[in-house]
């Protein structure tokens, strides 16, 4: 027992002397920053331009609620189309379903 109780004692030092020692450190990190250009905005287009412009299938899900407004964008990145994003709203009911297809 008393063996047990003095190695609780010890790693509860070491846990301190550690926490401290990080504390001590006087590093500074350099700001983030993004310098580089935005990439292309994402075009709005109709579904079945959307369908015939990227390489996957786009399968729209069931929607639990009625649908108001509905609309498709095309994100590009490199020149290529890498993903779509769908979004289908009730404006009445203030519902929103955004999905990212990728």
């Amino acid at each position: 027992m008393k063996l047990l109780k003095k190695a609780l004692y010890l790693g509860m030092l070491c846990m301190v002397l550690a926490s401290l020692s990080a504390c001590l450190q006087k590093t500074e990190s350099e700001p983030v920053t993004d310098d580089s250009e935005p990439g292309p905005p994402a075009m709005e287009v109709s579904l079945q331009e959307a369908e015939a412009k990227v390489p996957f299938p786009i399968r729209q899900p069931v929607v639990p609620f009625e649908v108001t407004e509905q609309s498709t964008r095309i994100l590009e990145t490199d020149g290529t189309y890498d993903a779509v994003e769908l979004t289908y709203a009730n404006k009445e009911e203030g519902t929103n379903l955004i999905l990212l297809i990728h």
